[in-house]
């Protein structure tokens, strides 16, 4: 529940910047389970290919773009990544 009580302040924080989110639905249920975990690297895999890590480090965005459209295939959900987690349980 946490997890949910941060993004829903961080939709707050956006709006009150007048900054667009897209809209969050949240899912019940989890995941990442022990399916998903052995399934996921192939799906990446196929999605990007096995590139050197330090492509993936200097284009990180452009790769987790990439990423995306498969992962959500995959879950059977639209994915959405957030940015701004400082570690501390605080959003930036």
């Amino acid at each position: 529940m946490k997890c949910l009580n941060e993004i829903n302040e961080a939709i707050v924080r956006a709006a009150r910047l007048q900054l667009k989110t897209p809209t969050f639905k949240p899912q019940k249920g989890l995941l990442l389970n022990a399916q998903a975990l052995q399934d996921v690297p192939e799906i990446i895999r196929d999605a990007i290919g096995t590139p050197p890590i330090e492509e993936i480090a200097a284009q990180c965005l452009s790769y987790h773009a990439r990423i995306l459209p498969a992962l959500s295939n995959y879950f059977g959900t639209e994915l959405t990544y957030t940015i701004g987690f400082t570690g501390s349980g605080k959003t930036l």
